[in-house]
């Protein structure tokens, strides 16, 4: 059993099984949170990143294999309670970064550079799926069309670090 308050080191493939099976917007679009991280990692290659960069990239969304892919709008207003205080989601996924992506063989924190990238595919995704949200995620990323992003998973996203890491 996991728990969530106490994060842990965990493996590659429990890692892109957990990001494989959950969907991105709440489930709105068909889209993996493996496959999202993989298009977050090309975008950076495609934009001329080092491949230290890319691996963050890809895994820039890890903490969301343990916990959940909280909308960006609620994290502000979502608390946890870890032992006597309350923490936002965003301190709770920063605690589970700051123990995944070092283990995976990523830096720690993330540069800006990925945050970036991570809203341009935020962008790719909401219009091509005709989500009714403001156009401040920045230009929509091009690495994918919208049918080879909804087919990308697990063996991806596990392709794909192997690729960054020469495993």
């Amino acid at each position: 059993m996991i728990n969530l308050q106490k994060p842990k080191p965990m493996s590659l493939k429990t890692v892109a099984s957990g990001l494989s099976n959950k969907r991105r917007w709440c489930g709105l679009i068909p889209v993996s949170i493996a496959a999202h991280s993989v298009a977050v990692s090309v975008d950076l290659e495609l934009m001329g990143y080092r491949p230290e960069i890319q691996l963050m990239g890809l895994l820039h969304d890890a903490p969301e294999a343990p916990l959940c892919d909280m909308p960006t709008s609620l994290k502000p207003f979502t608390f946890v309670q870890i032992d006597e205080r309350l923490v936002s989601w965003s301190t709770l996924e920063d605690m589970w970064a700051e123990v995944l992506l070092p283990a995976l063989g990523a830096g720690w924190p993330l540069p800006p550079e990925v945050k970036v990238s991570d809203r341009r595919a935020m962008s790719f995704e909401a219009f091509n799926w005709g989500l009714d949200v403001p156009r401040k995620f920045g230009e929509p990323s091009k690495g994918f069309s919208k049918q080879e992003l909804s087919l990308l998973g697990k063996k991806d996203f596990i392709n794909r670090y192997k690729e960054l890491t020469n495993a």
